[in-house]
């Protein structure tokens, strides 16, 4: 496939209608509150890079507020996409409302809806007050969101991880699997070790989900303390518990490649990356071959090229790699069962 053929597919994302005399007419709302200047040119800005795919409305619209009042309840202002289809009103915040604007309108126009939101907030932040302020954090969230940061997070807005064939997990689910890979000794002295090697300990992206050995695989994806190398480098910390292990695993590895050559190629090739594990500690184990990630990179370059190029127009390599294991879904899952031997 051609990389002019990758770029229409992920820019156009056609939708699945059903049969021609029992499709129902989608309707998609962007709410924003239009008392505050920024959601408004934000909201505006998001109307014309989507074109006919949804409309910008008021929280303050009677409708509206009819609408979230009886399936929403005790919602806040904040910018909400809602999507009826004729039989169910979907209703999404945050990182589930970015997640589905992605989804809509594909990832080169995501792209740019949130940069226009970046730098219309980034414009305004400096002369707002307190509540414009919480205003531009609800509205920056969705912006990082689309960018590809905290990959792998949903609400409760999003689909549970049991309904998911690919195992990737969402929402509670998700939290609970980081939270009981950060609790271990391994993981602490993983992190607590980053800065040996130049990057930062703050978690960037999230990804885990359940693997068909029935473990519990949790990626954690960080970028580096100097923020000019955030585009070039990135740390992976795997970490694999339950199912079949006799006792959880956990290694580290570091990432660089140059996303601009990248962008160029119609495939992921391994090689445009280079990779090298972490010294690990003696609390992490078993210590074999620490050529897991490359493993991931080439089984996923092999078998999903396609979804996993669309990530390339993420801005850091953490986003980039976080994305292409997340959105190639039960692919990746078979890829980490075959390369666990490499860990």
């Amino acid at each position: 496939m051609r990389l002019t053929d990758l770029t229409k597919e992920a820019d156009e994302q056609p939708e699945i209608f059903p049969p021609i005399g029992k499709r129902n007419i989608v309707k998609r709302y962007l709410l924003f509150d239009d008392g505050c200047h920024v959601c408004t040119s934000t909201a505006k800005g998001i109307d014309e890079e989507a074109g006919q795919w949804l409309e910008t409305r008021s929280l303050h619209d009677p409708e509206m507020k009819a609408l979230l009042d009886t399936h929403k309840p005790g919602w806040k202002h904040r910018p909400t996409l809602v999507i009826d289809d004729g039989t169910t009103v979907h209703i999404a915040t945050g990182l589930a409302m970015s997640a589905r604007l992605t989804a809509g309108v594909g990832i080169r126009r995501a792209a740019r809806i949130a940069r226009r939101i970046t730098r219309e907030t980034a414009t305004a932040a400096a002369g707002g007050g307190t509540s414009r302020r919480a205003m531009l954090r609800a509205t920056g969230t969705g912006a990082l969101a689309l960018l590809g940061l905290t990959l792998g997070t949903g609400t409760s807005a999003a689909r549970s991880s049991a309904d998911d064939p690919s195992g990737l997990l969402k929402g509670t689910d998700l939290k609970r699997a980081v939270r009981t890979a950060t609790s271990t000794d391994q993981v602490k002295d993983a992190i607590a070790r980053l800065p040996q090697s130049g990057f930062g300990g703050e978690i960037k992206e999230t990804v885990a989900f359940a693997t068909d050995a029935g473990s519990t695989l949790v990626m954690l994806f960080f970028a580096p303390e100097d923020r000019r190398e955030a585009r070039v480098r990135a740390a992976v910390l795997s970490h694999e518990f339950g199912g079949d292990l006799d006792r959880p695993k956990t290694i580290v590895e570091h990432v660089a490649a140059d996303l601009d050559v990248i962008k160029k190629k119609n495939t992921v090739d391994r090689n445009d990356f280079t990779i090298s594990a972490a010294e690990p500690s003696a609390l992490a184990a078993p210590a074999g071959s620490r050529q897991y990630f490359s493993c991931m990179l080439a089984c996923v370059g092999a078998n999903c090229a396609a979804p996993a190029m669309r990530c390339r127009g993420l801005i850091f390599m953490s986003a980039v790699l976080a994305c292409m294991v997340a959105v190639c879904g039960s692919k990746a899952r078979s890829c980490h069962g075959g390369c666990r031997r490499f860990w």
